[in-house]
C-alpha cells in the first residue's frame, strides 16, 4: 500500500516540473524570519513562509492551527489563512 510503479513515479515527477509552482531562494527572507519568530514566539522555520508572504504582499495558507493563531495575535493576522476542511 502506498507504492507506485516506476512509470507512475516518472509521470508524476514530469507533471511536477510543469506545475505552476515557483521556487524561491530563501536568502532574501532569512533576516526577517527570526525577528518575526521572536515577536510571535513561534518557530523560525514557519516564519520564513510568513516573511516571504509579507515581502510579496500576499498570504500563507496553512493547516497549522498554531501558526495561524500565533500570527493572529499580531498585525500579521491578515497574512496567514487557516486551511479548513
Amino acid at each position: 500500500m502506498g507504492e507506485i510503479s516506476n512509470y507512475q513515479a516518472v509521470t508524476l515527477f514530469a507533471e511536477r516540473l510543469t506545475a505552476p509552482v515557483a521556487s524561491l531562494s530563501m536568502d532574501p527572507y532569512l533576516a526577517q524570519a527570526p525577528e518575526l519568530a521572536m515577536e510571535m514566539g513561534h518557530p523560525v522555520s514557519d516564519c520564513i513562509y510568513l516573511a516571504v508572504a509579507l515581502h510579496h504582499r500576499t498570504h500563507v495558507v496553512t493547516a497549522d492551527y498554531r501558526s495561524a493563531v500565533a500570527a493572529s495575535n499580531f498585525a500579521r493576522a491578515g497574512s496567514v489563512r487557516l486551511l479548513t476542511a
